[in-house]
């Protein structure tokens, strides 16, 4: 019990840890709020003016110094993606001058996977400009650029198309910041749910998980077998709390956070006669419950509970069945006509009530006795 409790407490740490880094990354990456999406598209429109000549206005001067000392990458391209202006900060998030990534593809500088996507992209967009001219609007997308060391680092773009002075769709203009610790924490917490849902499904241990009530949600094959039930009828079950031996003492403690272990009966005729449940299996189903108690509500309660269930039914049969036969041994030796005695190191351990009137001895004052002393 102890082991497979611990496995969950250490899964359910690590899930807490990585969404707790998740959190911590998505608050100083994220660039995809509504309200941050204007100002990230009128700096990466300032890389227009980036280009103009001598003459060019204070407005224009204004917006060239914005977008060449943003944080974030701001570039555009053209209509065939080819980098037709960068920001200086390139160079702190893929290593090379804006020199030596303009003029160059996006293709050069991003891998098959995400190579694929902005592809797709791009086919939709021209597909959408093709079918209504001025229609393209803009989007927020996570991909990977290649820095020029061959690492990947992922980026999240605001793209917006770009359009000249007649509305002519010119390319696209986006500002994209660095997310790869985020998209880091983001795969280490699916690879973390992954192993524990594999583990949920997998196991020969019966696994459920209970709402904050005690409601049971989800229930793993083995869980589902022990107990005879279909899977649809796992959210109609009864609450954890229903169990005579959670109601008092064992169910306060559960309640305050403390993972418990019980060993209770189920009646499955009664239940399934009560409507509790329905299940296919008839007689009474001994169980052994580890209650672990999962997540916190605002009040510092459970936020629900983790059921490890394990059918030992076989086992209280056999202790029954080793009682019974306990129970009617000891009634032959006490009923039997002859002396029987179990001697250890010569003295007397074990005798029936026989040995006792046989001797004229009480069965205390012979107990513990050395059985030479009886012989004469």
């Amino acid at each position: 019990g102890g082991p497979r409790a611990g496995l969950i407490d250490e899964l359910r740490a690590e899930n807490e840890r990585l969404k707790a880094r998740l959190a911590e990354y998505e608050k100083r990456d994220t660039v995809s709020r509504p309200e941050e999406r204007p100002a990230r598209q009128e700096a990466a429109s300032a890389a227009v003016s980036c280009g103009a000549a001598p003459g060019e206005s204070d407005e224009a001067r204004l917006y060239r110094l914005l977008a060449d000392n943003a944080t974030d990458v701001i570039w555009t391209v053209d209509v065939d993606l080819r980098v037709t202006y960068v920001s200086p900060s390139v160079t702190r998030v893929l290593g090379y001058s804006p020199g030596e990534i303009k003029g160059k593809s996006f293709t050069e500088i991003v891998p098959p996977a995400s190579l694929g996507q902005m592809t797709r992209l791009h086919a939709e967009d021209m597909a959408a400009e093709a079918r209504q001219p001025g229609s393209m609007a803009g989007r927020v997308a996570d991909f990977e650029l290649l820095a020029r060391d061959g690492s990947r680092v992922w980026v999240e773009a605001v793209i917006s198309p770009l359009r000249d002075a007649e509305g002519r769709w010119a390319g696209f203009q986006g500002a994209c910041r660095e997310v790869t610790l985020r998209r880091k924490a983001q795969m280490a917490l699916a690879a973390s749910e992954e192993r524990f849902r594999s583990i949920f499904e997998r196991s020969p241990i019966g696994v459920v998980v209970y709402d904050a009530d005690g409601f049971p949600l989800e229930a793993n094959q083995a869980c589902i077998d022990i107990f005879g039930i279909s899977r649809e009828g796992i959210a109609g079950g009864p609450s954890l709390f229903e169990y005579r031996l959670l109601r008092d003492d064992w169910g306060r403690r559960v309640r305050a956070g403390e993972t418990i272990t019980v060993e209770l009966p189920v009646d499955l005729d009664a239940a399934r006669d009560s409507g509790r449940f329905s299940t296919d299996r008839s007689g009474t189903l001994w169980v052994r419950l580890i209650a672990v108690p999962i997540g916190r509500r605002r009040d510092g309660s459970p936020g629900g509970y983790l059921g490890l269930v394990e059918d030992v039914t076989r086992r209280k049969q056999m202790e029954e069945a080793l009682r019974i036969s306990g129970e009617r041994n000891r009634l032959l030796v006490d009923n039997a006509n002859e002396a029987i005695t179990v001697i250890q190191d010569g003295a007397i351990r074990f005798l029936n009530p026989k040995l006792a009137e046989f001797s004229g001895y009480t069965a205390s004052e012979l107990l513990g006795k050395q059985y030479s002393d009886l012989v004469y």
